[in-house]
């Protein structure tokens, strides 16, 4: 341990001295599989890369849990075991020792209370924050239903886009019947094909500015 180091619970140290939190999470998992997994536990313990390749064993945890109540209990209770077992303390002196010291060591401080009283208006119901106000109640279902029209206006628009092109000079020239998307001198909906023509009921119906459902 160096001396600058703060006291407290702390990671164990591994073979070159560093307090490995990748060393610890493979040990872990391995204890943990080692009952009710025996080959995850070996490959737990043989990855050399645990940063890239942990949620595999991660996976295996589950994976070993979802065989009955008994390999659950204990997947849980070893890797707990592991955890505290292999965990460390750093006293202030420097002196350091396992954790389970802790549970018979003489208290250095005091745990109290404390209430924090609020100053705004409580809430009595479900309401979220919205441009300002706040929606409750069939408001906030309103908006609920808006918002899944604006996604599915959007997917429609983009498929739109991938029709036509991404450019004016892509487009027809105006007033003949065809789309107008980005065109600069159109008049307002005018000649519009029939997906646009029911894209603009769905706003109009929602009473949204187009702008803020169209991405283009």
């Amino acid at each position: 341990m160096s001396g600058d180091e703060p006291a407290g619970v702390v990671f164990p140290s591994s073979a070159d001295g560093r307090r490995s939190t990748s060393a610890l999470g493979s040990a872990v998992v391995a204890d943990a599989l080692r009952e009710a997994d025996p080959a995850g536990a070996l490959g737990a313990e043989q990855d050399a890369n645990w940063r890239a390749g942990y949620l595999v064993h991660f996976r295996r945890l589950v994976e070993a849990g979802l065989a009955s109540r008994d390999a659950a209990v204990s997947v849980a209770r070893d890797g707990l075991e592991s955890l505290h077992r292999r965990m460390r303390v750093v006293h202030a002196g420097g002196a350091e020792t396992g954790l389970g010291t802790l549970l018979s060591a003489p208290a250095e401080g005091c745990v109290t209370t404390v209430t924090v009283p609020g100053t705004g208006q409580a809430d009595d119901g479900l309401s979220l924050p919205y441009h300002g106000d706040r929606l409750r109640g069939g408001a906030l279902l309103l908006q609920r239903q808006l918002l899944a029209q604006n996604v599915d206006l959007v997917g429609d628009i983009g498929r739109l886009r991938q029709e036509v092109g991404d450019r004016p000079a892509d487009l027809p020239t105006a007033c003949r019947g065809h789309d107008a998307v980005r065109a600069r001198a159109v008049a307002a909906n005018a000649y519009l094909q029939p997906a646009l023509k029911a894209a603009r009921a769905l706003i109009l119906s929602s009473k949204m500015e187009p702008r803020s459902l169209m991405v283009v």
